[in-house]
Formats: C-alpha cells, structure tokens, sequence
C-alpha cells in the first residue's frame, strides 16, 4: 500500500520503493532535500544508462507539463534526445516553478551527474527563463526554439489582430501571411534582408493599416524594431533561436513534436490532474520500462516508426527548396515555404 499523499514538499519523505526502477535499479538520482540548502526541493529521475547514451547524443529536446506533475510541484520537466534514429527519453524531473534561478540549478545538476554531458544543440519553446538558464550552463550549445511553437505565436498574434477570418477564408491572404513564417527557412544572417522586401510588396502596401498592429508585434518579437538611424533593435527573440535553416540542412527534426507527444500520452495515461506523488512515481517507472524497450528494439535495428507520408513529402519539398535557395528569388523562395507550411 503507498504511503499517505504528502500535502507540502517538507512532508515528502520517499521510501526505498520509489527511488528504484521496476527491476530494481537507482532511478531517483538526485533529490535536492539531501543537501539541506534550504533551496525548493528538485527531483531527478533517470539511469545510468540513460546518461550514457545522453553523453552520446547530441541534439537535445526538452519540454515542461504542469496537469500531470503532483500538486506538490509546479511541472514535470523532461529531456529527450536523438538516438537511434528515433526521439527517446532520457530524464524526468519534478520542479518546484518555473524561475531561471530553478532552470539553472536544474541544468547544473544534471551537468554534475555526468560531467561528459555536452549537448550540439538544444531545442525547447520560447521561455526566456529557459534560455536564458541554458545558455549559462551549456554556454557552448546551439539553441533552437520549436518551429510549430513559433508558428503557434504567430497564429495566437493573427486572432489577437482580428485577423483571422480574413486569414481562413482568404487563401491569398494567409500566403501572404505565412512567408513570414518562412522567414524561418532562411540563412540566418539573410533574414532581415528577406524580410524588408516583404514589406514593400503590393499585397503589404495595400493592407499596411490592416496589418500594423501584427507587424509591430512581430517586429518586436522576432525581426527587432527599426531605429531611427535604420538599424534595428535587438528582437525579444533572436533571429538564430528561431530559425530552421539548419535543422533542415542537416535533418534535424525542427520541432518539439514528438516531445509533446510524449507529455500527451504520459497525461492519458496517468488519467489524473495532479496526481498522487506515489501514482505519478509509479507511471515514472513504467515508463522509464516501456522505453528501455524501445532502446533495445532499435539497438538491435528495429525501424522506428515512420512519418506519415504527407508530412515525408512535405518536408522533402521544403528541404529540396531551402537547398535551391541561391538560385531563387527572395519572394519565390518565400512563397514556395509559404505553400509547404500548413
């Protein structure tokens, strides 16, 4: 029978059970109450073999969820990674917020339980409190925000504009639109000149009243407003953490997808809001299983699951368009995205 279900983080006392896998191994690799620092209490779940294959891989994803972690803590935190072929978890983590301060702390310990940890690059959402934690840690680490959060941002700015009945029913309009979520496949360092062009186009001219009150939010957000002496502002988010040329060049998922997609099952199958810290452990462990198994499986060749093919088709076209770009026109370039982009 588990224990009662503990009302503070003070109260939280694990007993042997919950500290181990389901075949009996170290699962709880750090608790912060061990220290006595007197800091809000921090759980880390994982194996030893899981950081070794973490040691191994170099593109990181992470991604937060707050309706399945126990009421007693702010977020169930995790890291994923690349690994044969295939996105699988490596790490679990219970977080009292959601501040820098913690983010930090959370990235320096996992950086002390393996010190070989030296992600290439690092995918996450547009959490400046996560950044900003990242960069300190793992200061030598490409961040990337998700491509779908940045296209999610834009569309919540679209509705917050009134803008978007226009947008569902005028199929000319939202091509328009979305070459600003093409911007996104552009070389870095050629995306401000790919994107003042935009603006002098007929369809920006024509609706420039219309649409200012969504440039001025993307301009601040993403591209940095222009000064008075024509340079422009540095962006809420710099053009390199959003932007997939990269990822595409080199086959690396542009998305957190797959990572909320694990938070979404893990939320059904807990079946719960703000479980029981001993229900919730429990599902840790099954889960720390199921995906043990998964390594195996594609250790020994299994094939990962494959893509739809519409979205393998969709991606080849945008990769075999990013790979053309020299030879394309700007708003040719833009416009071809922009018709590949859902």
């Amino acid at each position: 029978m588990a224990p009662a279900n503990p009302r503070t983080l003070d109260e939280l006392v694990i007993p042997a059970e919950y500290k181990t896998t389901i075949d009996g191994k170290p699962f709880l690799l750090y608790d912060s109450s061990d220290e006595k620092s007197g800091k809000p209490r921090i759980l880390i779940y994982s194996t030893e073999e899981n950081l070794n294959l973490m040691t191994n891989c170099n593109n990181w994803y992470a991604d937060g969820t707050f309706s399945s972690a126990p009421s007693i803590f702010y977020q169930l935190y995790t890291i994923h990674g690349i690994q044969y072929s295939n996105v699988l978890l490596f790490l679990f983590a219970l977080l009292p917020n959601k501040t820098e301060e913690t983010y930090v702390r959370f990235f320096e310990i996992i950086l002390n339980l393996k010190l070989e940890l030296k992600p290439t690059t690092f995918m996450l959402d547009f959490e400046l409190s996560t950044i900003n934690a990242i960069k300190m840690v793992f200061s030598n680490t490409s961040l990337h925000g998700c491509f779908f959060h940045y296209s999610q941002a834009l569309w919540r700015h679209i509705q917050d504009s009134g803008l978007a009945i226009k947008y569902r029913e005028e199929s000319n309009f939202a091509l328009n639109i979305k070459k600003l979520n093409a911007l996104s496949f552009v070389l870095p360092h050629l995306v401000i000149n790919a994107y003042e062009p935009i603006l002098e186009t007929e369809f920006y001219i024509e609706n420039e009243i219309l649409l200012s009150d969504f440039l001025d939010y993307f301009e601040s957000t993403w591209i940095g407003k222009l000064c008075r002496n024509k340079k422009r502002r540095n962006p809420r988010f710099p053009i390199e953490l959003w932007n997939c040329y990269n990822l595409v060049k080199y086959d690396i998922p542009k998305t957190n997808n797959s990572v909320e997609g694990w938070h979404n099952s893990f939320n059904s199958t807990l079946n719960a809001l703000h479980p029981s810290i001993w229900k919730f452990i429990e599902a840790l462990k099954k889960e720390e299983k199921l995906n043990r198994l998964k390594m195996h499986l594609f250790l020994a060749g299994t094939e990962p699951r494959q893509k739809l093919k519409k979205y393998k088709d969709t991606a080849s076209r945008i990769k075999a368009i990013c790979n053309d770009f020299e030879n394309r026109s700007i708003n040719d370039f833009l416009k071809g995205i922009a018709q590949n982009l859902s």
